[in-house]
């Protein structure tokens, strides 16, 4: 959550935010019904963003805030799942992923953090081994 607030509030600093796993629920959904709700096409910050959860564990991961996020981000103009080109969008994208049986935790956040790595910083970043 922190990822995405800062990013919103700060996009000259943070261009591109991994929301993984996010705690959309606190506060009343306030990102999404505070902070995204304030804001228009015109005044959405021009930032690439990944958001994700997983679909299992208590309250399934806040899969459903996370994909109310996600949709909210497309109508303020955020092109879905695609790197932009600088030239081409000066808006930014957003990617959502769901890990099917992935839960609020360590184990499963490093399973799939080669997800956003390899979204924003660039198709170079190599899928980890995993330990076993």
């Amino acid at each position: 959550l922190l990822s995405c607030y800062a990013a919103w509030t700060r996009p000259g600093v943070y261009g591109k935010a991994g929301c993984m796993s996010s705690s959309f629920w606190w506060d009343g959904e306030h990102f999404l019904n505070a902070t995204l709700a304030k804001a228009s096409p015109a005044t959405a910050p021009p930032v690439d963003w990944y958001v994700d959860s997983g679909d299992s564990g208590p309250d399934n991961d806040d899969e459903a805030q996370t994909l109310r996020v996600y949709n909210r981000m497309q109508q303020l103009g955020y092109e879905p799942g695609q790197l932009p080109d600088a030239a081409a969008s000066a808006r930014g994208s957003v990617w959502h992923y769901v890990q099917p049986g992935g839960r609020h935790n360590e184990k499963y956040w490093g399973e799939r953090f080669y997800i956003p790595e390899r979204l924003l910083l660039g198709p170079k970043v190599l899928r980890p081994t995993p330990l076993a």
